[in-house]
């Protein structure tokens, strides 16, 4: 599955918020709808990845280099969500 983060930015090019999604239009309508800074936003940027994991990594490590108005998580050194691991260890 690929994901995308996408970058916020207001009229003075002021990064806004960064974000991750498999489905950047569904993701939209959440901010659109769900936060008063949406009317600030100017230009979106868009970068694709082949993975989700991917996505994440450029999310985590965009939030914390380029410091967004208005993402709270993954600010303060928190790392990224454990996943729950696919491989499983053979019981002796």
């Amino acid at each position: 599955m690929s994901g995308v983060v996408y970058r916020k930015y207001n009229k003075e090019g002021v990064l806004l918020y960064v974000g991750c999604s498999t489905s950047y239009f569904a993701r939209l309508m959440n901010h659109i709808y769900g936060t008063d800074w949406v009317k600030e936003v100017h230009t979106i940027r868009l970068t694709h990845f082949n993975s989700k994991i991917d996505a994440l990594i450029e999310e985590s490590r965009a939030i914390k280099a380029e410091k967004p108005l208005y993402n709270r998580n993954l600010t303060d050194g928190q790392a990224l969500p454990r996943r729950k691991s696919v491989y499983s260890e053979k019981q002796k």
